[in-house]
């Protein structure tokens, strides 16, 4: 059963699809057959191609038809007849896609137009399209894919060969300038072997061509100085776009009946001057898309949006409109002649302007089968005046002022009419090009205005890039004064070294009169002029700059613009010597630290006499980055009494282990001070204040030197037991301590008693040399040691030779360890070494004249005297840390005295047990004392003795008898 069930549901898909499958062929086979006889009416070739395949359901099928062979020929046109018959039955929708196609302008009504009242004169207009521009040249940029060759036009070969359809160098007379040329650009040609070639007017291209949205016909051109806007001159890019017409070739009759099968070449001329604009030839539409860009930018102009009201506008006319009754087959007009409309893009104007009378219509339905055609166009009265000097010019004139858009978009062409005498319609050679100047009564007379700028002063100028010069019209409304912002100019110096420009397109007195009477409608207006004003320079306000400015001249000489230079500017440079004199510059310089210097000035009152300007004062920092130079702008040159400020600098913060050196300029005799300089003679980099820093450090050396009591150096390894000894470096200037400075520096055993101190300055701020000496701690020496004194006794002023910078301290012993001795003789005179003479008190005296009596007992740890003991076979001592000299500088002389011990005698000398210390003499050695034991004895070792030795052998040997009886006692006992 479930099986049953997927079956079903596998089945009941498969037909779904199958179905799905069936609409989508059914809907693509008439799609297909509906494209094929559109295709069948539109189509510019002989070839017609169908795909269709089974997979996709599109079927392929290839027919080639020959009209060389009648029985083609023949097959041809059945099927011809067939295919119309279809294009007949086309639902309307597709017949009226398929008229646009066809039809010139838009297909829904456009805005119409505003009639000026008469004589009323136009805005001034801001942009300014004129003849003969210096340096003005065309470029190809880009090509589509429908464009078929160019070629460059001669200047000097003028003819009109293009209106009979040829292709080559010849320039049309309307285009050239007098030694300006252009392009011709040839479009792709016709096929001569598409179905209706004869008398289809657009038969023999593709379709696509046929509509400007989609035609591959294009040309994109950029106009090297192609115009002024606002009064600068900007070049301009331009999309040229066309679609097709047969209208006039090479072989053909303008009187044939119908086209022929002549080839066709869409033709296109292009001049150098945008002001002289483009003609052509085979061409039913030509759009040009056109943007302005100032020199230098890659963004467009937006161009201000206004109406033919206003004072100022941007507009442009296109005039000579031809009416559609001068084309009429057979009456064989004129050779060239303007085109019949013209349709501005929308969203690019504000509003299409003429005069009254005007012939200039919004719509033509001249073709039936097309329908009504909607653009600005001549209509169909007569009209005689296509000559610029012809009173009725501006009938078929019409004018656009623009919104705030960066295009000037606008197709022109002829519109499609109803043939007449001929079987086919027909359009001509058009020449037209694009006018920046309004009605023939209301034309704006302009003029140019010339401004040059002069400098004053050394170094005028050169400090600026470019001067923005606005114009003014002055004028009286109503008797008051009033001024109209006008126009900028922008100046720059030329390759000549002058700044000179011009006004570009100002009315003229008449023309702004009249604007401004349009502009102040009611008012009276008189002595109306121009003036100019000088307001930027390098874009800042000319009253934040370093000039003052006087304006000479007017408008028809020219006006001459004089800055003279108040303000000025001045380098200060910071300069770097190591302690040689030698320049430290570059990479060398990367650590060292910024400095900040004081940039303080002066009034100049007299020659040679100055008063401090305290109002000024200015901080400036110098570094590593900034290449060890500030550039300081916008100083004046002299104060309000019109007397001279001199600046100067001084240095702040002096970095560490540096020195003033100079200032620049400074005094011959004194050049650690800044005389400062006046800055109105130089230019900025001429006026230098300068400060120069010396490397001014040096190493000082400080080493112990260990006297003994003679005053002689110890040898180095009997140096090894002294603890570390610290010593402070101190620096002054004369008397005065650097209360700011110290260093501690301790000296050992292991560094051989020596330690190198670096980075000492060796100047203080003022340039003054330091004094450096050094005071060691007594309380770090070892004990029996003093401070015999430094050398040099005066300190060091530090050399830029560090092997030069020592500074010693010398300590001597002024304390000695005295050592005694007590021998002990026989009676026989041989020295005793065993144990046995009693211990012995001994004394120390001392005296400073030499002498061994009555001197000063030496108490020895707080005690009188010392004890003498034996111990391992003598009897010594050592007493420690006795100074040789007293406070007042006298030696001592030490003795010692026993206590004299019963039953010896002493047989020493007074010279064995006395020491006397002198100058240079200070050999130490052992005080002995020395005593013999006396030949009479005292009863202290006779007979009597020997009764107290009886006794106690008794005593002993009883105890042990006592011992023995007890003994056995026990054991017969034990026994028992």
């Amino acid at each position: 059963m479930k099986r049953f069930k997927k079956i079903s549901k596998f089945i009941l898909s498969f037909m779904i699809m199958l179905n799905m499958l069936f609409v989508f062929f059914i809907d693509i086979t008439f799609s297909y057959k509906n494209d094929f006889i559109y295709h069948k009416q539109e189509q510019n070739e002989i070839t017609r191609q169908t795909d269709i395949t089974s997979s996709s359901g599109i079927i392929k099928e290839n027919i080639q038809m020959k009209n060389k062979d009648k029985i083609n020929e023949d097959k041809l046109k059945n099927e011809t007849k067939e295919e119309c018959t279809l294009v007949n039955n086309l639902e309307p929708k597709l017949k009226k896609e398929f008229k646009q196609k066809l039809r010139s302008g838009s297909t829904t009504p456009i805005s119409g137009t505003s009639t000026i009242a008469a004589n009323e004169i136009a805005p001034a207009n801001y942009l300014q399209i004129i003849d003969r521009i210096a340096g003005a040249k065309v470029e190809i940029l880009e090509t589509g894919p429908g464009v078929n060759a160019t070629k460059s036009l001669n200047p000097w070969e003028v003819a009109n060969d293009l209106w009979s359809g040829k292709f080559n160098d010849a320039i049309f007379n309307k285009l050239s300038g007098n030694g300006y040329g252009g392009y011709t650009i040839q479009f792709k040609p016709s096929n001569t072997s598409a179905y209706g070639y004869t008398t289809d007017p657009k038969a023999g291209w593709d379709n696509s061509d046929l509509n400007l949205s989609t035609s591959s016909m294009w040309v994109k051109i950029k106009y090297t100085n192609a115009a002024y806007y606002d009064g600068e001159l900007v070049d301009a890019i331009a999309v040229i776009k066309i679609t097709p017409f047969k209208n006039r070739t090479e072989g053909a009759s303008w009187s044939n009946g119908d086209y022929t099968n002549n080839t066709y070449y869409p033709l296109v001329q292009i001049s150098d001057l945008l002001y002289r604009g483009w003609n052509w030839q085979n061409v039913n539409e030509i759009n040009v898309d056109l943007q302005l860009f100032k020199k230098g930018s890659s963004s467009p102009i937006q161009f201000s949006e206004g109406n033919f009201g206003d004072m100022e506008a941007t507009y442009y006319t296109i005039n000579s409109l031809n009416p559609t009754s001068i084309q009429g087959e057979g009456e064989n007009p004129a050779a060239t002649y303007g085109p019949e409309y013209v349709l501005p893009k929308k969203g690019t104007y504000s509003g299409a302007y003429v005069i009254p009378g005007s012939h200039i219509v919004t719509s033509y339905g001249g073709d039936t089968s097309m329908g009504t055609q909607y653009a600005y166009n001549g209509g169909s009265s007569y009209w005689d005046g296509d000559d610029p000097s012809h009173h009725n010019w501006s009938q078929n004139s019409v004018l656009f002022t623009t919104k705030a858009t960066t295009h000037l978009n606008f197709t022109m062409g002829n519109l499609s009419r109803d043939p007449q005498q001929q079987s086919v319609k027909r359009t001509n050679f058009v020449w037209t090009s694009i006018s920046t100047q309004s009605f023939t009564n209301s034309y704006v007379k302009y003029i140019d205005i010339p401004v040059e700028k002069k400098w004053q002063g050394p170094g005028a100028g050169d400090d600026v890039s470019t001067v923005t010069v606005k114009l003014y019209a002055k004028y009286k409304l109503n008797y008051q004064d009033k001024e109209y912002e006008f126009r900028n100019l922008t100046l720059t110096k030329d390759s000549n070294g002058n700044w000179k420009g011009k006004f570009i397109g100002v009315p003229d007195l008449p023309s702004l009169k009249k604007l401004l009477e349009k502009h102040h409608k009611g008012g009276t207006i008189t002595d109306q002029t121009y003036i100019v004003k000088e307001v930027y320079l390098d874009g800042k306000e000319i009253t934040n700059t370093d000039y003052e400015s006087t304006i000479n001249g007017n408008m028809n000489s020219g006006f001459v613009i004089n800055n003279k230079r108040v303000k000025n500017g001045l380098t200060v440079i910071k300069n770097w010597q190591d302690q040689n004199g030698n320049q430290i510059t570059g990479n060398d310089t990367s650590k060292f630290p910024e400095v900040k210097v004081l940039l303080k000035r002066k009034i100049k009152t007299g020659n040679y006499s100055w008063i401090e300007d305290s109002s000024f004062s200015k901080e400036v920092s110098l570094n590593y980055d900034g290449n060890w130079k500030n550039v300081i702008n916008g100083l004046d040159i002299k104060d309000s009494q019109n007397r001279e400020y001199v600046y100067y600098i001084i240095e702040q913060n002096i970095p560490k282990g540096f020195r003033i050196v100079s200032y620049k300029p400074s005094s011959s005799s004194n050049p650690l001070v800044c005389t400062g300089i006046e800055i109105g003679n130089k230019t900025t980099d001429e006026n230098k204040l300068e400060v120069t820093n010396a490397k001014d450090l040096a190493d000082v050396n400080i080493e112990k030197v260990w006297l003994d009591v003679n005053g002689v150096q110890m040898p180095f390894n009997q140096t090894s037991n002294f603890g570390n000894i610290k010593v402070n470096l101190y620096r002054k200037v004369g008397n005065i301590k650097d209360d700011n400075f110290v260093k501690e520096v301790t000296l050992s055993y292991t560094k051989n008693w020596k330690e190198k101190v670096t980075e000492l300055s060796v100047h203080n701020s003022d340039g003054e040399l330091y004094n450096y000496y050094i005071e060691e701690d007594a309380t770090t020496l070892p004990d029996g040691f003093s401070i015999k004194g430094y050398t040099p006794t005066s300190g060091i002023n530090l050399s830029q030779d560090s092997t030069n910078n020592i500074l010693k301290v010398e300590n001597i012993r002024d304390k000695v360890d005295i050592p005694i001795e007590k021998i002990w003789y026989d009676v026989k005179g041989n020295k005793i070494t065993t144990e046995g003479p009693p211990n012995l008190v001994v004394k120390l005296y001392r005296t400073t004249d030499g002498t061994t009596k009555n001197g000063e007992l030496v108490q020895i740890e707080g005690k009188n005297e010392v004890l003498l003991t034996y111990n391992q076979g003598a009897w010594s001592y050592k007493y420690k840390n006795l100074p040789i000299k007293d406070n007042n500088g006298k030696y001592y002389t030490y003795y010692i005295q026993e206590v004299k011990p019963s039953g010896y005698l002493e047989i020493g000398s007074i010279e064995e047990r006395s020491i006397t210390f002198k100058q240079n003499d200070n050999t130490i050695k052992t005080l002995t004392l020395k005593n013999k034991l006396n030949p009479v004895y005292p009863a202290t070792g006779g007979n009597g003795s020997k009764v107290y030795l009886t006794v106690g052998i008794t005593a002993v040997a009883f105890g042990i008898l006592l011992r023995e009886i007890i003994q056995n006692k026990k054991e017969r006992r034990k026994n028992a």
